[in-house]
């Protein structure tokens, strides 16, 4: 069965599962190399010696490569180019997200513009891709974008269906059979179900013949969804922005951060909507008719909305990678908006290949997000400096100015920024030319002290603290006889664990230390006292499942013949002044054993 779109997913399903990857040998290879990169990560396979952030580059890289082959393959295909011209296509265009991540920041892969800007770009540019030419149609590039969605629809059901049947598998051998299967093979079946059988059934389904379909009345069911659910919805949209639009010039309240990320998602779902109702343009209710022509006059006033928020943000606080992001948002509705305007008729691939080319572009390069953030953060560094009288003449004088608590959070703001990944190196070689001198490594606590102030963390509220590290991604055992999971809260705490050769230990914990105690040699005892770590890690950047963090929240001691080793995951608590802190609650892993 085949309908308009061309999109048939039950005839010849085998042939089309076969010609896949002879069709997209780069895709299928991100998909399967993403599969079994996270299996190896999750059964902690590390032949490869990589570390998690090696592992997490790897993903972001594997997914922005699938999304980018994906468009270089189906942009040859659409030029009519042959097998070899595509491949090297497809090849160049892996070439290019490896170097766009690998140029990244690696601290945080996942935070990074090539996972949140060049992934979603690559996508954007995908479903144009073999519609950037001449003489494209406007009603293949509608048919080839509904068969691709449908194909991705019944390939999430494939793929669910598929891992649904060998959960049930898996859970029948442990109860008919007796057997211990490990959970982790578990989550192997959905890893492979939702990153390479997905990917490859929605492969299989993608049209190739790009025009087949055009001319063909769309199917009917699709001026229903459209006429009377989309549009409807996107109407209540778009009078809940003209709403907000009016309390903003009543109130003088802009939208800023998840707010203006409300306002630019809701109209770009609109003109998501707006596509959608292409082939209604004319033969619609009347709704779908108004609609398609008035949209673009409607998204004026979201546009200037976001373009005065964004502005008044940036004024304030400078450009982050977010702030980039959104203001690339803002850019893009409003040529959108002016291109719908001026003109008749607009055609569907301009929106998301604009959109698609300007998120590429922002992932990495002196314009990129990273880049236009360092140096807008390090403008506002210097701003507040010289307003508090400290950075005189381009030189810190950290015995002169004052800067308010105000002023002071928001200094400790910009450095804990720009410490993070590869930014340090920008910061570093700034404070050098300020007469700075910073050794180098240095946490944020002592970046402010070289400029005569004291750390304030980016949540403190008053005198409170937290510190977060996670579980330790690998715990060496070896000397210990009881590994023991502690809650500390701030009334008393007392436990008594058993080893395994009979022996006991007490361990207490009494509102700032963590004691350790052998009751059968009361002599054999071990103190960790919590508030000094907690000072000891102040102005440190702390992150979850990072080696070094949770080494800065490892506590270790022997003696007497007793060796205790604690991991600190989680604390929180107050600080009392003079450098004396109360511990409110924490939790970590105790090890003990038999020291030297």
């Amino acid at each position: 069965m085949t309908d308009a779109t061309g999109f048939s997913p039950f005839k010849n399903l085998l042939s089309g599962l076969l010609r896949a990857p002879l069709r997209f040998p780069v895709t299928l290879a991100c998909a399967a190399g993403w599969a079994g990169i996270t299996i190896t990560m999750i059964h902690n396979f590390n032949f490869l010696g990589l570390s998690r952030n090696d592992v997490e580059q790897w993903q972001v890289f594997l997914i922005a490569g699938l999304f980018l082959s994906l468009a270089a393959t189906l942009f040859a295909e659409g030029r009519g180019w042959d097998k070899l011209r595509s491949l090297g296509l497809a090849a160049a265009a892996m070439a290019f997200a490896g170097l766009v991540v690998y140029l990244q920041d690696s601290s945080d892969p996942w935070e990074s513009p090539a996972f949140y800007l060049l992934a979603p770009g690559a996508g954007l540019l995908m479903i144009v891709a073999p519609f950037l030419r001449r003489g494209a149609d406007d009603r293949a590039a509608w048919d080839f974008n509904l068969a691709s969605g449908l194909s991705v629809l019944f390939g999430g059901i494939v793929a669910v269906g598929l891992g649904l049947g060998v959960t049930a598998v898996l859970g029948g051998l442990e109860e008919l059979f007796g057997l211990d299967i490990d959970s982790d093979f578990y989550g192997d079946n959905w890893i492979i179900c939702m990153s390479l059988i997905w990917p490859w059934q929605t492969l299989a389904g993608i049209p190739g013949a790009c025009d087949e379909a055009a001319g063909k009345a769309p199917p009917r069911w699709t001026e229903y969804v459209v006429s009377w659910m989309l549009i409807p919805l996107a109407l209540i949209y778009m009078l809940l922005l003209y709403a907000f639009a009016a309390k903003s010039l009543v109130t003088w309240e802009l939208p800023q951060g998840t707010v203006g990320w409300l306002v630019g998602g809701f109209a770009a779902f609109g003109l998501a909507v707006w596509s959608a109702a292409n082939p209604f343009r004319e033969t619609g209710n009347r709704l779908a008719r108004l609609y398609h022509r008035f949209f673009h006059y409607a998204l004026v006033v979201p546009v200037i909305l976001l373009a005065v928020g964004i502005g008044v943000r940036v004024a304030e606080y400078g450009i982050t990678e977010k702030r980039y992001a959104l203001i690339l948002l803002t850019l893009w509705l409003g040529g959108i908006a002016l291109y719908g305007i001026l003109a008749r008729p607009a055609r569907l691939a301009v929106a998301p290949a604009a959109f698609a080319l300007m998120l590429i572009a922002g992932a990495a390069g002196p314009w990129g997000a990273t880049s236009v953030s360092i140096r807008s953060q390090i403008g506002q560094l210097e701003s507040m400096l010289a307003g508090a009288g400290i950075l005189v003449d381009g030189k810190i004088n950290p015995d002169e100015g004052v800067a308010g608590p105000k002023e002071v959070k928001r200094i400790s703001s910009i450095v804990r920024y720009l410490r993070r990944g590869g930014r340090r190196e920008n910061l570093e070689t700034w404070l050098e030319e300020a007469g700075a001198k910073p050794a180098g490594g240095e946490n944020s606590e002592a970046l402010l002290a070289l400029m005569g102030l004291d750390y304030v963390e980016e949540w403190e509220n008053g005198d409170y603290f937290s510190y977060s590290v996670g579980e330790p991604e690998t715990v060496d055992i070896s000397g210990f006889d009881i590994a023991h999971n502690m809650d500390f809260a701030d009334i008393t705490a007392s436990e008594t664990v058993s080893a395994g050769d009979g022996g006991s230990y007490a361990v207490n914990f009494d509102g700032q230390n963590v004691t350790v105690l052998d009751t059968a040699n009361p002599e054999r005892k071990i103190s960790f006292d919590l508030t000094a770590l907690a000072e000891s890690v102040r102005g440190i950047d702390l992150n979850y499942n990072d080696p070094e963090s949770t080494s800065a929240m490892t506590l270790e001691a022997t003696e007497n013949g007793l060796r205790v080793r604690l991991y600190v995951e989680h604390i929180n608590g107050r600080r009392t002044g003079f450098g004396n802190n109360d511990i409110d609650y924490g939790s970590g892993l105790l090890l003990i054993g038999r020291g030297e």
